[in-house]
């Protein structure tokens, strides 16, 4: 599994003719270590809203 990250926008002038490019960054993942690393980032992301919940909690608990 191929997977592109970083990916900037870059312009590039040739004979008055411009046109976009892109730079990227590709890391190659096996089955496993690609699952491995969705699971990981499933993970961050349940954290993180659980954090934007209970400071949405603490938010409308202050308004009362």
């Amino acid at each position: 599994m191929l997977v592109n990250t970083n990916v900037l926008p870059i312009e590039i002038t040739f004979d008055e003719d411009t046109r976009t490019e892109y730079e990227y960054d590709v890391t190659e993942y096996s089955k496993d270590e690609y699952i491995e690393k969705l699971a990981k980032d499933n993970e961050e992301l349940n954290t993180e809203l659980t954090d934007a919940q209970l400071a949405l909690c603490e938010l409308y608990e202050m308004l009362l």
